[in-house]
């Protein structure tokens, strides 16, 4: 199954992304506001910059059995950046390399991560609820999908596996995707620890 390739051939990416976004000040109970603020900045940048491509390289009907508008986390993102008084701006993206989609088989490797972050996401959720100064905040983002989790992660992961033509390309544009990620999170949370 092409999901457990990807999930294999990945695994370094993960790894790595896992770290640079704070996941373990997360599960430490460390993690305070201003780290927030940096990895929400830059979960908003990375859909920003490739949710809408995505879409529009999928075709009509695999948007339409994946229900695309219903997965667009740029909105929830939006709202939540509001909510913790956060005003976006657009840093200079002269050095990152943004990933193009033109396929349906590199749309769903880029999707594969995005989706994948929602899985993690919803792990986020529950520590960070537990933590004092989230109690406030509605995490939008992190609680997009709710009791529909796991029914979207089932019908991507049927999409994934019955509608790539070309894995090595699925492949390549999830690998990009997790480079794009640690790019900007690297440059918006470490930046800010200096």
């Amino acid at each position: 199954m092409l999901n457990e390739l990807l999930k294999k051939s990945t695994s370094k990416e993960h790894e790595e992304l896992e770290g640079i976004m704070l996941t373990k000040k997360i599960f430490e109970e460390s993690f305070n506001l201003s780290d927030y603020k940096q990895v929400l900045l830059t979960n908003y940048e990375i859909h920003r910059l490739i949710e809408e491509n995505i879409s529009n390289a999928l075709d009509t009907e695999i948007q339409s059995r994946l229900n695309i508008k219903n997965r667009r986390k740029l909105p929830a993102l939006i709202k939540d950046l509001g909510e913790a008084q956060i005003e976006p701006d657009k840093k200079n993206e002269n050095h990152i390399i943004i990933p193009q989609f033109k396929t349906n088989s590199e749309a769903l490797g880029a999707m594969y991560v995005l989706e994948g972050a929602m899985l993690g996401g919803n792990v986020i959720l529950k520590q960070l609820r537990k933590m004092d100064v989230f109690k406030n905040l509605s995490l939008t983002y992190y609680s997009l999908y709710g009791a529909g989790l796991r029914e979207n992660w089932i019908s991507f992961i049927h999409e994934l596996n019955t509608s790539v033509s070309d894995e090595e390309a699925c492949l390549h544009k999830a690998k990009e995707v997790f480079h794009l990620y640690a790019q900007v999170a690297q440059r918006n949370i470490y930046s800010t620890l200096k």
